[in-house]
């Protein structure tokens, strides 16, 4: 390569060669850093968007499948589409059912990316399921002990449940948890995370969570997990006051609910020989009809 010798009629020295070299390696290099960055952040867009979309369809199928067996269950035997015993459908051009092509897309889905492990600053994203895997890596002291939050995104709340044990030892400083979309439907689920040692924050994200339709919710979440003194949940500092109002508040729910239940359970066993007992009063009362018609209209003339 040929090298400039003058430069505006001045000569140019081995000194500036060097430093315009060097300034043009740095500028390069920051051209590929930058680059680089841009595929990273595409890729994990397209991951996300592909966990989301694995997400979806899982969910479909299982909706679809619920909705079938609830349709068999309450529809005859016989197909009403059908006639003659004919097994051909009457719109042949659906003869493809929508679960089996979801199915098929979601098998597709399969090959490509389907979890992504992120780790910023102090906060640990996992998506899809398959991530929970990286809490069986090595991780470093240094790194572990960073992690202070832990988000959960696209992953089944019971599955997540299942790997707490290693959570806490391995992120022993991790008191921030974030769920969205984990299916988080029922109340009682919220007592598998008192097996950790401390939460100080809890973020559950109405979307994919349909237990935040729940009035109640945070109150039985402060109540359930009074132990770890819960100073935020879903970003809304919680006072001394608010729980204990809602540990008694709950507890008197809980006394409520149990002795409905008992006596629930009281009249099960009694209700059989209730039942035989009123069938018997009725049968011996109504058996002579004359006698009986001449009791009620004394009733009726007494209540007069």
């Amino acid at each position: 390569m040929m090298q400039l010798r003058q430069l505006d009629m001045k000569r140019v020295t081995e000194e500036e060669r060097r430093m315009a070299s060097v300034v043009a390696k740095k500028e390069e290099e920051k051209k590929r850093e930058s680059h680089k960055q841009s595929l990273l952040k595409e890729k994990k867009r397209l991951t996300i968007n592909n966990v989301a979309r694995q997400w979806d369809l899982q969910h479909r199928v299982t909706d679809i499948a619920t909705n079938h067996d609830r349709k068999d269950s309450d529809s005859p035997s016989q197909d009403p589409c059908l006639k003659d015993g004919s097994t051909t459908s009457a719109f042949p051009e659906e003869t493809g059912s929508l679960d089996s092509v979801l199915t098929n897309a979601l098998q597709g889905l399969s090959v490509t990316d389907t979890h992504l492990v992120e780790l910023d600053g102090d906060t640990l994203f996992l998506y899809g399921s398959g991530a929970l895997e990286s809490l069986d890596r090595n991780w470093s002291v240094q790194t572990a002990g960073m992690v202070t939050t832990v988000s959960f995104t696209f992953i089944e709340f019971d599955e997540i449940v299942q790997v707490l044990p290693k959570l806490k030892m391995k992120f022993p400083n991790s008191l921030h948890l974030k769920f969205k979309e984990t299916n988080l439907v029922m109340l009682q689920q919220f007592n598998a995370l008192a097996q950790l040692h401390r939460i100080d924050q809890l973020t559950i994200d109405p979307q994919g969570n349909p237990v935040v339709n729940f009035t109640l919710w945070k109150y039985y979440v402060l109540f359930r997990l009074s132990h770890f003194n819960m100073q935020k949940v879903n970003g809304t500092e919680e006072t001394k006051e608010k729980k204990k109002f809602c540990k008694m508040y709950i507890e008197d729910l809980v006394k409520e609910a149990t002795e409905i239940n008992v006596k629930k359970e009281a009249l099960q066993k009694l209700w059989p020989q209730m039942f035989i007992e009123l069938v018997r009063d009725a049968v011996i009362e109504t058996r002579n009809t004359n006698s009986y018609m001449k009791h009620c209209l004394q009733q009726i003339t007494d209540q007069k």
